[in-house]
């Protein structure tokens, strides 16, 4: 630490202790070598939403009726949430992948 109270700089010289997964080669070292206990923790896998094709097409609808505007998701996830029951908007994300949208092809 070099400075004054109020206007310091820190130097760091140690890295970051978590393992960026998309660079990971199942070696297993970081799992020898944590100071954490051997942790290892990885999101766990969502459960694919599976909706009946009604639902999907009030879902694709719904998407389609904002398709050319711009803004947030917002007004979609209210507009789908009224229009299902609330197992289905714990799963909004899902419901718009299988309608083949994304949430950054307009929002």
């Amino acid at each position: 630490i070099e400075g004054q109270p109020g206007n310091f700089t820190v130097t760091l010289k140690k890295r970051p202790r978590y393992i960026d997964e998309e660079k990971c080669t199942s070696c297993a070292l970081c799992v020898n070598n944590c100071p954490v206990r051997n942790i290892i923790y990885t999101e766990p896998e969502k459960e694919e939403l599976k909706l009946s094709d009604g639902d999907l097409k009030r879902v694709r609808v719904i998407i389609n009726n904002y398709k050319d505007k711009k803004g947030t998701l917002v007004p979609i996830l209210q507009d789908i949430s009224s229009q299902f029951s609330s197992q289905y908007f714990d799963n909004t994300r899902s419901a718009f992948d299988m309608a083949g949208s994304t949430q950054t092809d307009r929002y």
